[in-house]
C-alpha cells in the first residue's frame, strides 16, 4: 500500500512540475508580447496578417525567374526547398541556430500586360512568443528588390487582414 502512495506522489509532484513549467511559458511569452518586445511583437502582426500585392509591368515569367533566382541565391543559405508549382513560388525559411522559421507563399497573376504577385505567410514558428521579424523582412526585401530589377516603376500594396488595403 506504501508504494502506491509513493507512486501517487510522484505522479503528483510531476503534474504539479508540468503546469508550472507551462504556466511559466505562458506569462513569459504575453511578457514578451505585451512589455518587452512589444514593438517587434506589432511588426510580426503586420508582416502575418498582410498579404503583400506587387505589381509590374513585366512578362510573368520574367518575374517569376528573377523572384525564384534571387531566393535561390540566398547568400545566407536560410531558403530551403524552394520550388515552383504553376504560378506560384513556395519557400521555407530556416535559421537552425535560433529555432525560428516560417512558409512563405508568392502567387503570380498576369493581367493587362501587369504582373501581380501576392506574398503572404503561411505559417511561422515563435521563439517566446515572437517570430522571426528580421527572417520576414529580409525575404520580404529580396521579393521587393526582385521585382524591382523586372520594373524600376513597380508599386506594393499591403492587403490587410481587414479588407483594406495601403499603398506602400
Amino acid at each position: 500500500m506504501d508504494n502506491v502512495y509513493a507512486i501517487l506522489f510522484f505522479v503528483a509532484l510531476f503534474a504539479v512540475g508540468l503546469g508550472l513549467h507551462f504556466l511559466r511559458q505562458r506569462v513569459n511569452r504575453a511578457l514578451n508580447r505585451k512589455v518587452f518586445n512589444k514593438g517587434m511583437y506589432q511588426r510580426q502582426q503586420e508582416m502575418t496578417e498582410t498579404i503583400w500585392v506587387f505589381r509590374a509591368y513585366a512578362d510573368m515569367e520574367d518575374v517569376i525567374d528573377e523572384v525564384g533566382g534571387r531566393l535561390a541565391n540566398d547568400q545566407q543559405k536560410m531558403i530551403q526547398n524552394l520550388r515552383r508549382q504553376g504560378n506560384k513560388l513556395f519557400f521555407g525559411y530556416s535559421k537552425i541556430k535560433s529555432l525560428t522559421s516560417f512558409d512563405v507563399e508568392i502567387a503570380f497573376d498576369y493581367a493587362n500586360s501587369e504582373t501581380i504577385g501576392q506574398f503572404r505567410l503561411l505559417q511561422w514558428l515563435e521563439t517566446g512568443g515572437i517570430g522571426n521579424v528580421y527572417g520576414m523582412e529580409s525575404v520580404l526585401a529580396m521579393v521587393k528588390d526582385a521585382f524591382e530589377a523586372v520594373d524600376p516603376q513597380f508599386t506594393v500594396e499591403q492587403m490587410l487582414s481587414d479588407g483594406s488595403r495601403r499603398q506602400v
